[in-house]
């Protein structure tokens, strides 16, 4: 099944600078991809994982996170 995200003009730019950066990869279809408030690539994740996991990192990130 596809899933399609809809972002907004401001965020698609920020998507883009994250996967601008020299050495990086584009973004693969079939994988989650997480960004700060302020557009950075946090996290990326293969679709079959377990959704406790992405919690589990996400509460992880917001405890020692200095924005959010």
């Amino acid at each position: 099944a596809a899933l399609t995200a809809y972002i907004d003009n401001s965020a698609l730019g920020r998507w883009r600078e994250a996967f601008g950066v020299e050495g990086s990869a584009p973004p693969e279809a079939g994988r989650i991809y997480l960004l700060d408030p302020l557009g950075n690539l946090m996290m990326s994740y293969p679709l079959a994982i377990d959704p406790n996991d992405i919690r589990k990192d996400l509460a992880r990130l917001m405890r020692v996170s200095r924005i959010g």
